[in-house]
């Protein structure tokens, strides 16, 4: 690991630094070997929130942690099991209903070939 960083944190009006989203989506992408559920979730929220392109944000991560590669990436999304939904508290609590096998699948697609984010924010 490294103390790579991409982007400036941002200042909060209270006065507080936010981690910008970009940052947050390539450490939990370096995160992903853990095999912790709430990594996979974050970064499916991330994607349905967000446009970006999966290339720039696997080479943001790599910057971070070598192990980093496309191939990695779409095979921890795509064997990421539905199941494993429980072992997260979602907020609101019906949060977890727009997560699918197909979310993952999806994800995992997009990843391996380095596409523009399918799931985020029509443009």
């Amino acid at each position: 690991d490294v103390a790579y960083r991409g982007d400036v944190p941002q200042k909060h009006a209270k006065g507080f630094l936010l981690d910008t989203w970009e940052n947050i989506l390539a450490n939990k992408i370096t995160a992903l070997s853990r095999q912790a559920a709430k990594d996979a979730v974050d970064i499916a929220f991330i994607a349905l929130h967000h446009r970006f392109n999966w290339e720039e944000a696997i080479n943001h991560a790599r910057q971070k942690d070598a192990w980093i590669a496309e191939h990695e990436v779409a095979r921890l999304l795509l064997d990421f099991r539905i199941e494993k939904l429980n072992e997260v508290t979602f907020t609101p609590s019906g949060a977890a209903s727009v997560l699918t096998a197909a979310t993952f699948q999806q994800l995992a697609r997009d990843a391996f070939n380095g596409f523009n984010n399918s799931l985020g924010l029509p443009s």
